[in-house]
C-alpha cells in the first residue's frame, strides 16, 4: 500500500494546434472509465519524461509533433489501479505542437480523440488540476507556442523517425 505523502509520476502530452481561430487542444477518453484525459503514461527504460509523453500520444492518439521538454505544468490525481484501489499520481504535462495524426495506431479502436479550442477542453477535462492547466492555456495561448516562446523543443517522433518500445 501506498503512504498519503508518496506519489507516483506520469508524463503527458498536451497535443495542440494553431489555428486562424487560435490554439485547439486534443482530448482523449480514458480506456477504463470513459473520462476526458490527455495521453499520459508511465516512465519507462531510462527516457526523459517529455519523450515517454511524445511516444503516449502517438500510441494513444496517432498524434505526432515537436515536444517541449520543458513541463507547462504538473496536477495530482488518484489513479484507479486494476486491483482496485487508487494511488496518488503526479502528471507533468509536456506541450506537444501537432504536425500529424496518423490513420493507424496502437490505440486507435479503444478511446474517442476529440479537438477542441482550450476553453471549452477546461470544461471537458475529467481531471480538475488538468482543467487549471488549460484554462491557464486559454487565457494566455502564446505560452505554449513553438514560435516565440522559451520553451525547448524537440522532434522526437518525425515522419521519418519511430522510437521502439
Amino acid at each position: 500500500m501506498y503512504s498519503a505523502r508518496k506519489s507516483l509520476v506520469q508524463a503527458a502530452a498536451l497535443p495542440y494546434v494553431e489555428t486562424v481561430d487560435g490554439l485547439r487542444v486534443a482530448l482523449i477518453t480514458s480506456r477504463r472509465r470513459n473520462r476526458w484525459i490527455v495521453p499520459k503514461g508511465w516512465p519507462e527504460n531510462d527516457r526523459p519524461l517529455w519523450q515517454v509523453a511524445a511516444l503516449e500520444a502517438a500510441e494513444e492518439a496517432g498524434i505526432v509533433g515537436k515536444i517541449s521538454q520543458t513541463a507547462i505544468g504538473s496536477f495530482r490525481y488518484e489513479k484507479m489501479l486494476k486491483q482496485g484501489y487508487p494511488v496518488p499520481c503526479t502528471v507533468f504535462v509536456f506541450p506537444l505542437l501537432a504536425v500529424e495524426q496518423r490513420l493507424q495506431w496502437k490505440e486507435r479502436g479503444q478511446r474517442q480523440i476529440k479537438w477542441y479550442a482550450a476553453k471549452k477542453a477546461a470544461a471537458k477535462a475529467s481531471d480538475p488540476g488538468l482543467s487549471v492547466i488549460l484554462s491557464r492555456l486559454a487565457a494566455s495561448p502564446e505560452s505554449v507556442s513553438c514560435f516565440g516562446s522559451n520553451l525547448n523543443w524537440d522532434d522526437p517522433i518525425g515522419t521519418d523517425q519511430t522510437y521502439a518500445r
